[in-house]
């Protein structure tokens, strides 16, 4: 599976939106990068800028690629807030592939209590690395910014994880047989309780043939709870159908992974079980029921009940895929407006992205 991604923004997504000043957040903003053939970064300019980076987190939004083999070092990029009006989106080389970057940038109005950012490097032959941070709460959560990598691998070799291990210690993850450098972009998020009520962290070793695996949660309350994407770390399977995952709330104590192809070859997603205070909240979180399918076609949409385009998100929850052609399976997701979630890819063909839809007050 691949790390993030991208969409073509229509009239909303192009937009900036500011929440009014009694809002959970200041200001929401959907953007998009495109790195062109032959370089290896570009920007995206925050309009109007972000009021206080120390209260603003990025959330992926998938990615779309002209790379048509499998080696993610073509597509993957991590993303940086280079300060309150720059995005910085860079991958490791300078390939003859364009690659698209869709994201979500939240600034929040109040209840910070920290945000920490940080790139984790990894040398050749290596499994895992950590970073320390300043100590977080018991509610702090972790995102994955991205990763990128300085060479050409199969895809199964260059995916990256990331986890917050402790209250001082984020760990990322790749798979040790990869013989290039990787860097994993992290970004760990600690809300105060008048936001988030409760995180659960899961990092569960699959080696089962079957088509999905669960995790079991401590109950929640599932119109409060999210799940927020941590990447996906696997063994030795290069195409997507044993790589890629979806990841869906299926109730108040079950995550269920689903993914189309049947190897047994280690594998781990990453991820945690966010719930939001009641109070933070304007609707319940909508999410897919099942994956978002497009056939034979290059995007796809899912009708949501009406949310405040000013206080809410779409939330990445993984793909599932078949083909190792990236440019026809690795899809990006938007907000495309009040009442549409769009998908798409970069090319016709066969990919099945889940999503959440989260509303603040």
């Amino acid at each position: 599976m691949n790390r993030f991604g991208a969409y073509a923004f229509g009239a909303y997504a192009a937009q900036t939106v500011k929440a009014g000043s009694s809002s959970v957040i200041k200001m929401i903003q959907q953007g998009s990068i495109t790195i062109a053939s032959g370089s290896a970064s570009n920007t995206y300019t925050v309009s109007p800028a972000i009021s206080n980076t120390a209260n603003a987190i990025i959330i992926l939004g998938g990615f779309t690629t002209s790379n048509n083999t499998a080696a993610e070092d073509r597509d993957s990029a991590i993303l940086v807030i280079t300060n309150s009006t720059t995005i910085t989106a860079t991958r490791g080389i300078a390939p003859a592939f364009v690659v698209t970057l869709n994201f979500t940038i939240i600034e929040f109005a109040s209840g910070v209590n920290s945000i920490q950012a940080g790139t984790i490097a990894f040398g050749t032959s290596t499994a895992s690395a950590t970073a320390t941070i300043s100590t977080v709460g018991a509610n702090a959560f972790v995102l994955f910014n991205g990763s990128n990598d300085s060479g050409s691998e199969v895809s199964s070799f260059m995916l990256a994880g990331v986890t917050l291990t402790n209250s001082t210690t984020v760990t990322a993850f790749v798979n040790s047989s990869a013989t290039i450098t990787q860097n994993v972009r992290y970004m760990v998020v600690d809300l105060d309780a008048t936001i988030v009520t409760g995180v659960q962290k899961f990092s569960t070793s699959m080696t089962s043939s079957s088509a999905s695996d669960t995790d079991t949660l401590t109950s929640v309350v599932a119109a409060n709870t999210a799940l927020m994407w941590g990447g996906i770390v696997t063994g030795s399977a290069a195409v997507f159908s044993g790589t890629a995952y979806n990841l869906f709330l299926t109730n108040a104590t079950t995550v269920t992974k689903t993914r189309i192809g049947i190897n047994s070859a280690a594998r781990t997603a990453y991820y945690t079980a966010v719930t939001f205070a009641a109070s933070a909240l304007n609707s319940s979180i909508q999410r897919t029921n099942s994956a978002l399918s497009m056939s034979s076609a290059s995007s796809a949409t899912w009708t949501i009940t009406s949310v405040n385009t000013a206080k809410a998100f779409v939330n990445w929850n993984g793909f599932s895929a078949t083909s190792a052609s990236p440019n026809v399976v690795e899809p990006s997701i938007t907000l495309a407006s009040a009442t549409t979630v769009t998908a798409a890819i970069n090319s016709s063909g066969s990919s099945n992205p889940s999503a959440e839809v989260i509303e603040f007050k």
